[in-house]
């Protein structure tokens, strides 16, 4: 059996549906204390947050402290402080990291679709979809097991609505090669959201065997109908 696919949340970070009935007030959301102006302080942040990405992967989350970054990162703890008032605004600048890192990941494959013979436009999708979870997923995995969404919003949605334009001009671009008339932008927006959807449903019932063959296999599907190949 493939990798279950399991998270709480889904790519770009979109959260799944968690039961509240127990759930306590969220906490204000905890941001880095300023950006870094000149190109030593760059390097600085540049340097801790690559040293908290590193140690997410080996470690886990709950695994990883301020100290432990600072040693890796090769700066004092209070140099760490200066930027980042606990590991919770760590984590959530790693996040935005690498939201923009999947992006950039994600649209080179999506350029394929200007170019891609009609017959190959549905699995060209479904790839470009399935690669969203896989873009460095040992970090991806742990970072969605954090509960960093109102955190890191602003950042994932941008990414989310530039990855959807994207798709939407290419679909338009392609639109002679379609089956049947559609809305580009719609369309982009169904596919990304439903995959979504997709995501959650393997969420909330991890044990049921969404391995990576059935995933591709139901994406396919849905791609295909809302393409109009159906």
């Amino acid at each position: 059996m493939g990798r279950q696919w399991g998270s709480a949340y889904s790519p770009f970070g979109f959260p799944m549906a968690r039961s509240t009935a127990r759930s306590k007030p969220a906490k204000a959301p905890a941001r880095a204390r300023r950006k870094p102006k000149q190109e030593r302080a760059r390097v600085l942040v540049d340097a801790i947050l690559t040293a908290t990405a590193q140690l997410l992967r080996e470690l886990g989350a709950k695994a990883v402290t301020t100290n432990k970054v600072a040693a890796r990162a090769g700066v004092s703890v209070g140099s760490l402080y200066q930027y980042f008032p606990n590991k919770t605004a760590l984590f959530t600048a790693v996040a935005e990291r690498h939201a923009l890192e999947t992006e950039q990941a994600i649209l080179p494959l999506l350029d394929r679709l200007a170019v891609e013979p009609p017959e190959e436009l549905v699995d060209t999708v479904v790839e470009a979809l399935v690669a969203l979870e896989r873009v460095d997923a040992v970090l991806h995995a742990e970072l969605m097991r954090l509960s960093l969404w109102g955190q890191t919003s602003g950042v994932i949605q941008t990414c989310r609505r530039t990855f959807e334009a994207h798709l939407a001009d290419l679909l338009a671009r392609r639109a002679a090669d379609l089956p049947r008339p559609l809305d580009p932008t719609a369309t982009a927006r169904v596919l990304v959201r439903a995959m979504g959807g997709v995501f959650e449903v393997c969420a909330q019932e991890p044990d049921e065997g969404f391995d990576d063959a059935l995933l591709t296999e139901t994406l396919t599907r849905m791609v295909a109908g809302t393409l109009g190949y159906s």
